[in-house]
């Protein structure tokens, strides 16, 4: 016979220890915010070594969208010869144009002031946390806002009033799978474009064949620095391309086996330099592409058939809850990712970040909220019809900052 055993005690007597410390749930850092650069409208500058411009100051408190001016370079025939008259063959200075809109956005959490619920929340001191969720929450839709721009032109809000803009894909469009010399030439109509693009992910098909690759990556930087003549950034005094890859795509070049055939092509992390190991999320380098992982990746899913294909990107929202995340992934949807080079996205912020506040029943039940006015646009110039009339056309547009890259899921690694 063993000892006695004593029994246990009712469970409503059992001890809990409530944590008075309420904890945060955490983000990974976005990766695209790491270089930029903050210009005031007032002063005449040139595009300098940033990713991401970020305008302020000067008129921003009044119009509704700023239009950036750039002289173009000399580009007329050189007079050749001891009887040339250069008389009447002078070259005409001419400007180029960006303009980039800005409209409302606006967020806002529910507070209470006074009474017993109010009190039970202050033990938890959760209204104290509104401040710094809210940052968060901002700086994850910046995020989201500028990956659309980079793939489709516009931020989401410039849809809304009182612009009303179209989003339309980006020109430059680099396909895994595909030499560079096939990827699609671009067209102004943006149905016939989404078609395009539609067609050329069909036909490449998926699996790994559609996956990153190092080849890959250097046809991109190829096309990057002699077709599209994309000026990179200088990181530690040496010119290059970021390089943002999604996450399956990044775990799929780093795999032991394929990075064993690299050679001397792949630089990893231990061997960049010290302001290349301080970028966020990056895994190597490879030429002058500085690969950074994007856990954010866009997907681009294909609809549609033949002559009618269709493209629906989805972007990762704030927060971490089943509806933050309504990208599609699977063997077939599409993972995009982003080489860019010098002034590849621009934000105007018209209105600053403002609390605002909005009470009611004698001021116990109200809502905090943070309302800005602001747009984020790819930097697309156009210098052949400055008139806002008329769009820029195939021959008129230079969208020379940025390629979007679209892979296809790969394959599992086992």
């Amino acid at each position: 016979m063993g000892v006695a055993r004593t029994a246990p005690l009712p469970p409503e007597l059992g001890v809990r220890y409530w944590e008075r410390k309420l904890r945060e749930e955490s983000v990974p850092e976005d990766p695209i915010n790491s270089l930029r650069g903050v210009h005031s409208t007032e002063k005449r500058v040139t595009v300098t070594n940033e990713i991401f411009i970020d305008l302020q100051g000067g008129f921003g408190d009044t119009e509704r969208y700023h239009r950036m001016v750039l002289q173009k370079r000399l580009s007329g025939p050189m007079i050749e010869g001891s009887l040339a008259n250069p008389v009447g063959q002078e070259e005409d200075l001419r400007q180029k144009i960006f303009d980039i809109y800005a409209t409302d956005i606006f967020h806002a959490v529910s507070l209470q002031e006074y009474g017993i619920e109010a009190k039970t929340k202050d033990y938890w001191q959760i209204f104290e946390e509104i401040n710094p969720l809210e940052a968060v929450y901002q700086q994850e839709y910046d995020g989201k806002y500028m990956r659309e721009a980079l793939l489709e032109r516009y931020s989401q809000n410039l849809t809304a009033a009182p612009h009303f803009l179209a989003q339309e894909f980006s020109p430059n469009i680099a396909i895994a799978g595909m030499h560079y010399l096939n990827w699609p030439a671009f067209n102004v109509n943006p149905a016939t474009w989404s078609n395009t693009i539609g067609q050329a992910l069909v036909t490449v098909g998926v699996g790994a064949q559609a996956a990153a690759t190092i080849r890959f990556i250097k046809q991109a930087e190829l096309y990057a620095s002699t077709v599209k003549i994309i000026e990179p950034v200088k990181i530690g005094g040496a010119e290059r391309y970021i390089v943002l890859l999604p996450s399956p795509q990044a775990d799929y070049l780093k795999d032991p086996i394929l990075q064993g055939n690299l050679g001397a092509v792949w630089r990893d992390v231990s061997s960049l330099t010290k302001e290349e190991m301080m970028y966020p999320g990056v895994i190597g380098r490879i030429g002058r592409c500085l690969i950074v992982e994007d856990p954010r990746y866009p997907t681009l899913v294909v609809g549609g058939t033949a002559g009618g294909f269709s493209l629906t990107p989805q972007y990762r929202l704030a927060g971490r809850d089943p509806w933050s995340d309504p990208r599609t992934h699977t063997l077939e949807t599409r993972q995009v990712g982003y080489l860019l080079g010098k002034a590849s996205i621009a934000k105007w912020q018209m209105e600053s970040m403002k609390w605002r506040y909005e009470f009611e029943q004698y001021k116990k039940f109200g809502g905090k909220g943070v309302s800005q006015t602001v747009g984020y646009c790819m930097v697309q110039w156009d210098y052949g019809n400055l008139n806002t009339a008329n769009p820029p056309t195939a021959a008129t547009r230079q969208q020379d900052s940025s390629v979007v890259l679209i892979f296809s899921a790969p394959p599992a690694l086992v």
